[in-house]
């Protein structure tokens, strides 16, 4: 399952109308997850924060978006 895929699921149980204006990141806020990577990426963290997009730059600059480029949906996060 794709990352994307799991946000628009936790969109629907939560009633929220447009996930597009939502982002997830890993619960210490440091990495902002690439919705194009599959769950499996996320190396059995399973904490993650759901915010909206327009509060992102209110979190401070400590947030990396992404962990750089790589054509694989199962490429590996670190924090």
């Amino acid at each position: 399952m794709y990352m994307q895929e799991a946000l628009e699921m936790v969109c629907r149980k939560r009633k929220l109308a447009d996930p597009k204006e939502y982002a997830l990141l890993l619960a210490d806020r440091s990495i902002l997850i690439p919705l194009d990577r599959t769950v499996a990426s996320l190396q059995g963290k399973r904490e993650l924060l759901l915010v909206k997009r327009s509060v992102l730059p209110s979190l401070g600059g400590n947030i990396v978006r992404g962990v750089g480029r790589t054509t694989d949906p199962n490429g590996v996060f670190s924090s």
